[in-house]
């Protein structure tokens, strides 16, 4: 499984678009984590998503995920903290 870790102070920097593109399309990740100075709710290519919005001075962790790879199920969700159940698709 593929998973990418970003750290960007704003998803909608030229630069960071260019990058995360390049990146998604050279590595074709499962599921990636992106962790913000911003809320952000765009897919950007993947088919489902969950974030954790910002809170004083930590910023937002957004999520995204191919459900045609896999499958995640956002067991509990609090206020920094999401677990997961992953499960692949054949």
């Amino acid at each position: 499984m593929k998973i990418l870790n970003f750290s960007a102070a704003s998803a909608s920097n030229a630069e960071f678009i260019y990058t995360y593109v390049e990146i998604c399309f050279e590595h074709s990740p499962y599921f990636v984590e992106i962790r913000l100075t911003e809320s952000r709710s765009q897919s950007m290519n993947f088919t489902a998503s969950t974030s954790l919005e910002s809170i004083g001075y930590f910023g937002s962790s957004w999520f995204l995920w191919n459900t045609s790879r896999i499958n995640f199920y956002a067991l509990s969700q609090e206020l920094k903290l999401i677990t997961f159940k992953i499960s692949f698709k054949s």
